[in-house]
């Protein structure tokens, strides 16, 4: 699925992920949706996925937790899709990541006055080489 991206594309990909990873991740979605507009099937709903994310903390961050709720569902389900598929992203992690803060928004949108503290958002962990290397 990867493989379809150009290695300049490949390269928007890594630098997409480092910037939601330093919490730029206005900056991440710009990045992912420059490589996402011309894309189809699997890749461009892989590519939604990882957007969505990076929209979700964006909201999140900004205490929009509908926002954050309905983006990060939409991850979820988008993302689901290529678990088992090698892409250089650890979507394990990430999907288990957002179930946990799924279940944060949940609390925070029941509890809206709550001052909870979730700690820090998750970072996609990859590896540059992989995304590189795969066709």
């Amino acid at each position: 699925m990867i493989g379809k991206l150009t290695e300049i594309e490949r390269l928007e990909l890594i630098k997409g992920l480092e910037e939601h990873n330093t919490g730029k991740y206005f900056a991440c979605h710009e990045t992912l949706e420059d490589i996402w507009m011309d894309k189809g099937g699997d890749l461009r709903r892989f590519l939604q996925g990882l957007i969505h994310v990076a929209v979700g903390f964006y909201h999140l961050r900004d205490s929009n937790y509908v926002g954050a709720y309905r983006q990060l569902e939409k991850a979820n389900r988008k993302l689901s899709d290529y678990a088992t598929v090698e892409v250089g992203i650890n979507l394990p992690k990430l999907l288990e990541s957002i179930k946990v803060w799924l279940e944060n928004l949940r609390f925070l949108l029941d509890n809206p006055d709550s001052d909870k503290d979730f700690g820090i958002f998750p970072k996609f962990d990859y590896n540059a080489e992989k995304i590189l290397a795969l066709t």
